[in-house]
């Protein structure tokens, strides 16, 4: 009988310290997960905004390093966020500053280009070859100005992916001139 008595003792012990070796596995599970949460939903947050999502503080409660950790990221997020503002602020006065600088541009050179195609009209009946000859210079030069300032507007505009290309065939020739000329 003893050895029978001895078995379930044994049995017993080992049932009991089987028991107390899963619920002390269970215990640093918990405890090994209340560590690791907070920094998994941490590196969640930072994932999520360095795709350029827009996310809320991250909010961890404690005095511990994953709530420093937390409370320097949500700082940082937020200077990134108000940096990144004021950047396209700057862009969009850039833009309009750019903008407003062509148009001017542009309207006086319309005004001496009709003012020579008038004085072309006026002298038509004169033959200055001089004077044609200079006409056609600052007429030329009006037209380079022109399409200097189109190309500008036109650069801008793929910028802000506002072009519309039109592809057709072209002689080569002719525009290699054309561009040359301009």
């Amino acid at each position: 009988m003893d050895l029978k008595r001895y078995i379930k003792i044994l049995i017993t012990i080992f049932v009991g310290q089987f028991a107390i070796l899963i619920m002390l596995i269970i215990a640093i599970w918990v405890i090994v997960k209340k560590f690791t949460n907070p920094l998994n939903k941490l590196s969640d947050a930072i994932e999520t905004f360095g795709k350029g999502e827009e996310i809320e503080d991250f909010k961890i409660e404690g005095k511990d390093e994953v709530s420093i950790l937390a409370t320097n990221f949500n700082f940082m997020k937020n200077e990134i966020k108000n940096q990144m503002e004021i950047i396209i602020e700057e862009r969009n006065k850039s833009r309009e500053f750019f903008n407003n600088a062509t148009h001017e541009l542009k309207t006086p050179i319309n005004v001496i280009l009709c003012a020579i195609q008038l004085i072309e009209l006026k002298n038509l009946k004169n033959n200055h070859d001089n004077e044609k000859k200079n006409i056609s210079i600052v007429k030329d030069n009006c037209y380079r100005l022109i399409r200097l300032i189109s190309n500008i507007i036109d650069i801008e505009k793929a910028e802000l992916n506002d072009l519309k290309l039109n592809l057709e065939n072209n002689n080569i020739v002719t525009l290699t001139e054309d561009i040359v000329m301009s």
